[in-house]
């Protein structure tokens, strides 16, 4: 009995002792949370990216409103034009999304209103211009449980144009 013992004892020693095959079992517990960390930042840059191209759409169709900030069709034509985002919808109206404010930050009535006037230090009002657009984002890993299949990205871009 005491020679089982021994030899069971010498065989637990040799095991507890022996390193070989533990990097092997550190990167097998590891390596799933590591590649579910990395497709984490992957989705949040893509996000991030969205959100930057649709507010350069946006900006692009504010600096279209130089040339006429009355027209809302063209404008939303030009932020449609300037992303190849799928599905963009642009909100732009000029009666609500478009007034003037004086340097000083106050709002005053634009130009050709009937009831503008010059702003107190004598200067002429700018004219402001507000688009908002909206867009889908559909992260990678939106077909596992739990995950939103799509996300709405929103931005919104004010600009001087006058």
């Amino acid at each position: 009995m005491t020679a089982i013992r021994k030899r069971l004892a010498r065989l637990v020693g040799r095991t507890t002792r022996d390193r070989r095959g533990v990097a092997a079992v550190e990167f097998a517990l590891f390596a799933p949370v590591l590649l579910v960390l990395t497709a984490g930042v992957i989705d949040f840059s893509l996000y991030v990216g969205t959100r930057i191209e649709l507010e350069q759409a946006l900006r692009a169709g504010a600096q279209y409103a130089l040339k006429d900030f009355k027209d809302s069709t063209t404008i939303s034509a030009a932020v449609t034009a300037a992303t190849d985002l799928s599905s963009v919808s642009v909100s732009y109206d000029p009666a609500t999304d478009s007034y003037c404010e004086c340097p000083d930050g106050t709002t005053n009535a634009c130009p050709g209103n009937a009831s503008y006037s010059a702003c107190s230090t004598g200067e002429r009002p700018g004219l402001f211009v507000t688009l908002s657009g909206s867009t889908t984002f559909d992260p990678m890993f939106a077909d596992l449980p739990g995950l939103s299949s799509n996300m709405s990205v929103t931005q919104q871009v004010t600009m001087r144009v006058r």
